[in-house]
């Protein structure tokens, strides 16, 4: 006797004695009228607020939402069955609901891990619980939602945290550097966030500290870019647009910070660049740095300066491209309107910064005892680092008149033979740039012997964790420049210039001793482990050795320089990561500074670049 085969459940594919309808058996009839039902939004939704308690919300949902039926529990249905069941519902979401492209798997390199929160807790965390405040971002909102903040933000903070770890190889710093480039490919940076800007901040920073000027010069004009359209530069408090989001003080903050740190970076770089920057920011409205607490300090209060370290970095940026090509004719340069546009907005910024952060001796040549303990008080006092804002306010005195101080080295520019306002105007910017080359000198010196002398005994009233505030950042760019003058000053000015000048001549042998401590410094200070100087300070480390060459000759009673032959100096443009590369391969580009040498040639060493050649062109045409 044959037999009929046992039908089949449409919806469950079981094989069922009773099936009810076309439509479903009995034991689906079952599950349907006991089970409730629950979409996948709201099951996503119920796991996320359980995962908030244990710090692990995602930043994306790993189960995209659809109208699939979610069953509590099946323990009473067959394992056949809900297997059947479960595959029947995936090849109908498949098939109604979904494009391939949205299952697509994420990258694992952007999923958060507990090692690269490690690295960030271990970096930010002090002991017994506390943290440190960070200058640019909220440390403790950070490690609190660090696993659903932007992969590229993430993962730049773990770069830049790997790379600054004495116990983090360098091999591990590049992979999160990789990491964060792959992010920032995954990024929608037609719609930037915070976050956006706060990742290629620190992002920016690893490229500026590995020297790759190309590179970084393109994430900071997506960051200017992103900047300016989430109107980061307009202060929180006065941006109508932000008011729906009912931000707390320490998220306005941050804002601010976020603003302030982006701002002085980009400042910086459009005061060594040689190239006129394309993106341009302007600050509205954007009040200083403040302290918050809540009810601890929430952010490093340090930073009550930035606005004026800011202002100044813009004006050595405006005062070098008003020396970016020679002028016509040395009349055009001794009285032109852009030279008094140019002194009035100088002397404009100068006179905003406000006293308590200017260390200012009463003659430039020395520094006294009681001075010093003076300066020491203003350094303690607030607990700020004075240091950049009074190197910087020295250097732009001398960029300013340092093309008419050269001057003075031409035969034809004798003071004999000048005009009395002719004389009195070079006279004027020797005595200027030898004066602010004094102070440069005297203030590095006085911050080098407080950080190394104070373990002798020396300046007792300055406690360990209060050394930070002494060091001389922003010396070492300045110190290049006190270098230049006194080069010219001594080994190309014409001597009969010290007559009307308002400063004494220095004395030679002093002077060699401090200039060759200040080297020493400036070049231990730029070498890495392995006691290499930076290919981005190359060119200003040896164009100093030649200066220290010369002077010191200069000592012995020796004329002229001792210049075996003409170079050339770059800066060597690497790749991040590049190693055993050969010299011939390797791109050189015109070198990072405030200002060049102008076209002048120092123990046979020249910069290369464009505005370099023009200039040595002009000095040829009237010598």
């Amino acid at each position: 006797m044959s037999h009929s085969p046992p039908r089949l459940c449409p919806k469950c594919q079981r094989p069922e004695s009773v099936v009810l309808s076309r439509e479903q058996c009995e034991t689906c009839s079952l599950v349907e009228s006991e089970q409730p039902t629950l979409s996948l939004s709201a099951a996503a939704n119920q796991w996320t607020s359980q995962s908030n308690e244990l710090y692990m919300k995602p930043y994306i949902p790993l189960v995209p939402p659809s109208s699939l039926v979610l069953i509590e529990s099946t323990a009473h249905l067959a394992p056949a069955g809900f297997y059947n069941r479960y595959n029947a519902h995936i090849q109908s979401m498949i098939q109604s609901t979904y494009r391939p492209s949205e299952w697509t798997m994420e990258d694992s390199d952007l999923i958060p891990t507990i090692d690269d929160w490690l690295i960030c807790f271990h970096c930010l965390h002090i002991g017994n619980g506390e943290l440190y405040t960070m200058m640019q971002f909220d440390s403790e909102t950070f490690l609190k939602d660090f696993f659903h903040l932007e992969p590229f933000f993430r993962l730049s903070i773990c770069a830049k945290f790997a790379l600054s770890s004495e116990f983090i190889t360098e091999a591990v710093a590049l992979s999160y550097y990789n990491r964060a480039r792959k992010a920032l490919e995954h990024a929608d940076l037609s719609q930037p966030s915070l976050q956006t800007v706060q990742g290629l901040f620190q992002i920016y920073q690893f490229i500026y500290h590995k020297g790759q000027i190309f590179l970084g010069r393109q994430i900071m004009d997506m960051g200017v870019k992103a900047l300016l359209a989430i109107r980061l530069n307009h202060d929180p408090d006065d941006s109508p647009w932000l008011f729906h989001l009912n931000l707390t003080v320490r998220q306005k903050e941050e804002r601010r910070r976020v603003f302030w740190a982006f701002y002085y970076y980009w400042a910086m770089a459009a005061a060594l660049s040689p190239d006129p920057l394309s993106a341009v920011i302007a600050p509205v409205n954007m009040k200083p740095p403040g302290l918050v607490l809540d009810p601890h300090p929430i952010f490093d209060d340090r930073l009550q300066h930035r606005p004026y370290d800011c202002d100044l970095l813009v004006l050595i940026s405006t005062l070098k491209r008003l020396y970016f090509a020679p002028p016509t004719s040395l009349h055009v340069l001794l009285s032109s309107n852009a030279f008094k546009i140019a002194h009035s907005c100088l002397d404009s910024v100068h006179k905003s910064i406000p006293q308590r952060f200017l260390l200012l001796s009463e003659t430039a040549e020395t520094i006294t005892t009681q001075e010093t303990a003076t300066f020491i008080a203003q350094f303690l006092s607030p607990r700020l680092p004075l240091t950049s804002v009074n190197f910087r306010l020295y250097a732009s005195v001398s960029i300013l008149y340092r093309p008419i101080m050269f001057l003075a080295g031409l035969k034809s520019m004798h003071p004999l033979l000048l005009s009395r306002e002719l004389r009195d105007t070079i006279a004027t910017a020797i005595t200027q740039c030898v004066e602010s080359a004094y102070r440069i000198v005297n203030l590095l010196s006085l911050t080098w012997d407080i950080i190394n002398t104070r373990k002798e005994g020396h300046f007792s009233e300055i406690s360990e964790k209060d050394v930070w505030l002494f060091y001389p950042d922003g010396g070492g760019y300045a110190s290049f420049e006190a270098f230049i003058v006194f080069w010219f000053a001594l080994c190309r000015m014409q001597a009969g210039w010290w007559e009307f000048v308002g400063v004494r001549k220095p004395n030679v042998e002093i002077l060699f001793r401090q200039m060759k401590a200040m080297h020493e410094w400036n070049k231990k200070a730029q070498m890495d482990e392995n006691g290499v100087v930076s290919k981005q300070v190359e060119p200003q480390i040896a164009c100093q050795e030649a200066v220290l060459d010369e002077i010191e000759r200069l000592a012995e009673g020796k004329n002229g320089w001792n210049a075996v032959c003409e170079i050339e100096m770059g800066m060597a443009v690497l790749d991040i990561g590049t190693v055993n590369i050969r010299t011939e391969e390797v791109m050189t580009v015109e070198p990072h500074t405030f200002m060049g040498l102008l076209g002048m040639e120092i123990g046979g060493i020249r910069f290369k670049g464009r505005t370099e050649e023009s200039w040595r062109l002009f000095w040829k045409l009237y010598s």
